[in-house]
């Protein structure tokens, strides 16, 4: 199996118990018989996945084993083919004798599932209770053979389950109902590979591009990225941006997968005209959306899109051309407001925030006590920076407002665990501010900053006016606060800002942004 991966991987339910990713490692090199070959999080959930052969052993059977004892020894791969020769041989068996041509057969089918699982327990019944030698020892810390409280009777079903149901998509599906973190994977299998992938994204954004003229398809954690192909020119493909398309169904199109709350994708360009795609039967009640000719929901138009900018041609010295391009930001910046754009809209919106939050105020329909806070400004690193800028500019404006300047881990640690973490050597706590429908604005220089974006599904439910301020319209934050508005979208953006420009030069240009709003 193959398994890019992006986020964090904190811990595993086995059992019906949390490990942390340590023991999980720890716990792999036993359970896999090979060295760990990095102590990165990839390497774990790889772990993971591999033991899908070994589901029963170490998953179904293992509630009462923790992965912590070190003294439970697992059985070696050739102990499992061993014992998996003595299935196969049964399946063999029941095909020839039933005239079973597809395992799919099998698979639907409850009683043909049982009567499988009864003639695997036919044949491992006297290898339990004979030879203490036999190839089925290995089990012995695992299988039981009890009439009263043994589990053979499991081990055989699980294992016949899971050879019939742990597909790809079943696999990926198990993997994320057990995990906790953050998680942006694409899982494929050697057998697979040819025809199917899957795509799963949970606490970590991940967008997939889809270009039919090209024979194209792109994914990545940041939008921007599966832009790529826009420009680009495949050998059996033409480029087409900016014309005038004759077929929609052909245009490239993007689908960004639910990160808050958790999605799998599974691609399959396999089957054809109306048959559906090969998948388990706990899966097959899922939808199954046909991309070319079909509806599929939740789309974005990256060509002859006027919100979707395509990334710029490389250059020699991209460095160099940043420098270059700053007038013209600051010019298209300035430019912009002289039109009723959506900055100015944008900005009249938040205006006629403050002013209502004034009027609350002045009114007492807005008590006046420590704590409190009107305005809320978030970011991190750089774009936390410009916000203590922006709310010392803001301050000053408007005296009788309480403006804060929070970095967005910080509101994380505090309001989005369980268990509030407290900032220490900060005067921020949850008893300390006052969260009744702030004005909150997020600031984004990369627009898909995992506390950023976080916040922006936090704070909704805190504020009914949230504004965001990022580079572009299309990005991950905008897409999470549109969500919340449905009749537009609060949303300061720079103009013509090139994707490429570094860290520096984007903060110039939010920072001219901000300082334009502010007057």
């Amino acid at each position: 199996m193959l398994y890019p991966f992006s986020g964090d991987f904190e811990f595993y339910k086995i059992g019906g118990k949390y490990y942390d990713c340590e023991a999980i490692q720890d716990w792999l090199v036993r359970a896999l018989h090979v060295p760990m070959p990095a102590t990165v999080d990839s390497a774990a959930i790889a772990g993971c996945f591999a033991l899908s052969v070994r589901y029963a052993v170490c998953f179904e059977l293992g509630g009462d084993t923790s992965p912590r004892d070190a003294s439970v020894r697992y059985p070696t791969m050739m102990q499992y083919e061993a014992i998996g020769k003595i299935f196969e041989k049964v399946l063999d068996e029941m095909v020839m004798e039933n005239r079973i041509k597809t395992l799919e057969q099998i698979s639907s089918s409850t009683t043909k599932r049982k009567n499988l699982c009864e003639m695997v327990k036919d044949e491992l019944m006297p290898l339990f209770v004979g030879d203490s030698n036999s190839i089925v020892s290995c089990l012995e810390n695992f299988v039981t053979f009890d009439e009263e409280g043994g589990n053979f009777d499991q081990f055989v079903k699980a294992t016949g389950d899971a050879f019939l149901d742990n597909d790809l998509l079943n696999t990926v599906r198990i993997f994320l109902k057990n995990a906790k973190g953050s998680f942006g994977l694409c899982v494929t299998t050697s057998l697979d590979a040819h025809w199917q992938v899957a795509m799963a994204a949970k606490g970590q954004t991940l967008c997939i591009a889809f270009y039919p003229r090209k024979g194209l398809i792109c994914y990545g954690s940041e939008q921007a990225a599966v832009k790529a192909g826009l420009n680009y020119v495949t050998p059996q493909g033409q480029s087409n941006w900016g014309s005038d398309f004759k077929c929609v169904d052909e245009d490239a199109v993007r689908f960004d997968l639910d990160d808050l709350g958790g999605e799998i994708a599974l691609l399959d360009w396999g089957y054809a005209g109306d048959n559906e795609p090969a998948v388990s039967p706990p899966n097959r009640a899922l939808p199954v959306c046909k991309l070319m000719g079909g509806a599929v929901n939740r789309l974005v138009t990256l060509e002859n899109n006027e919100f979707i900018k395509p990334l710029l041609d490389d250059c020699d010295y991209p460095v160099l051309g940043d420098i270059q391009d700053i007038p013209k930001i600051c010019h298209n910046t300035q430019e912009d407001w002289k039109d009723v754009g959506l900055n100015r809209m944008s900005s009249w919106h938040l205006k006629q925030c403050i002013k209502r939050r004034l009027k609350g105020k002045v009114d007492g329909s807005i008590e006046n006590h420590a704590g409190q806070i009107d305005i809320l400004v978030t970011g991190c690193e750089v774009s936390l920076w410009l916000a203590e800028q922006f709310v010392a500019d803001l301050q000053k404006c408007f005296p009788k407002l309480y403006v804060k300047a929070v970095s967005s881990n910080k509101l994380l640690g505090l309001f989005g665990q369980e268990l509030s973490m407290p900032t220490i050597g900060f005067p921020y706590s949850q008893k300390g501010m006052d969260l009744k429908d702030p004005i909150v604005l997020i600031i984004s220089h990369s627009d898909g900053t995992f506390a950023p974006l976080a916040c922006s599904n936090l704070l909704q439910s805190f504020s009914s006016s949230i504004f965001a301020v990022c580079s572009e319209w299309d990005t991950q934050v905008g897409k999470q606060l549109r969500s919340i508005y449905s009749g537009g979208l609060d949303l300061l953006t720079v103009v013509s800002f090139p994707p490429r420009l570094v860290c520096v030069l984007l903060s110039l240009a939010l920072f001219r942004l901000l300082q334009r709003t502010s007057s």
